[in-house]
């Protein structure tokens, strides 16, 4: 986890992290797809300067804990291909809508925004899938296609090769 990308610390945490290789970070109170587009770009540059693969640091998002996240949700969903999962609290989220609670008095369920702010996490999470699959789905495509091809050409110059490297001329094509 690094500190908010609204504090002035969050880019030491990067810097002090990356070279240790890790799966991914913890992004806490975004407030869009920008903010994870903008730790997206720091993570390449300290992942290049590190000697770290590009692009092998994923960010898990804690998408709820600002409220204007929460209208902002459709901005995660292609905001960075290093986008891992989004997730939901309702701790952090108190504080800005002056709440003193989340559950009902019961305990028992969320109450008005944190069950409104489940519900939207976990709707995008369902639509940011539908996007990654489709994604993934053009990606296999591609490779698919550039594989059949290269396998055409390799099956054309093994052929070429045989016909030229067999010593009988009657066995030749």
């Amino acid at each position: 986890r690094i500190n908010a990308l609204d504090t002035n610390l969050w880019q030491d945490d990067v810097a002090a992290v990356v070279g240790a290789r890790p799966d991914g970070l913890l992004l806490p109170k975004p407030r869009s797809g920008d903010d994870v587009h903008r730790l997206s770009l720091a993570l390449r540059h300290e992942e290049e300067h590190a000697g770290a693969p590009m692009g092998s640091t994923s960010i898990i998002v804690i998408a709820t804990e600002t409220p204007v996240s929460l209208f902002q949700l459709h901005s995660y969903a292609e905001s960075s291909s290093r986008l891992e999962a989004l997730t939901w609290g309702a701790e952090d989220l108190s504080a800005p809508v002056g709440s003193s609670a989340n559950r009902d008095a019961a305990g028992r369920t969320w109450t008005s925004p944190y069950r409104l702010a489940r519900d939207l996490t976990l709707d995008e999470r369902g639509n940011r899938g539908n996007a990654q699959r489709k994604r993934n789905a053009h990606d296999r495509y591609h490779r698919f296609s550039q594989r059949a091809s290269d396998n055409e050409q390799h099956d054309s110059q093994q052929q070429q090769h045989d016909a030229n490297s067999n010593p009988d001329p009657a066995c030749r094509r």
